[in-house]
């Protein structure tokens, strides 16, 4: 008599990965963040520069406290088109995060169902 080999169990479905849930979240931002990327930094650029005014004004009420000669903040001011300070949240941190995420969820995706 012959032996035939155990039926193989059936493979569950790729949807039932959380690997495969991470990998397309992460795909996603990655593509929404190429998407809104423009839009993102120009209210980056907003926030950042509140935040900075705010940090410069507190900063002046802090010296006229102390007892020390005001500073006309106006004259310290620079046209905003002029000068692009660096990003204090830069958008290529939260991209390098998604890719990461990704390679990572594909990685562990392609190991578990190999």
């Amino acid at each position: 008599m012959t032996a035939f080999p155990p039926p193989a169990e059936p493979r569950p479905p790729l949807t039932d990965s959380g690997w495969f849930w991470g990998l397309i979240f992460s795909a996603t931002a990655l593509a929404g963040l190429g998407l809104i990327g423009p839009k993102w930094d120009w209210r980056q650029r907003q926030l950042e520069s509140r935040y900075l005014g705010r940090a410069q004004a507190a900063e002046e009420r802090q010296r006229r406290a102390v007892g020390l000669d005001p500073v006309d903040l106006a004259d310290s001011a620079v046209d905003r088109e002029l000068a692009v300070p660096a990003r204090i949240v830069p958008a290529w941190t939260l991209a390098a995060l998604a890719a990461a995420g990704v390679i990572a969820s594909a990685g562990m995706l392609w190991r578990e169902r190999r």
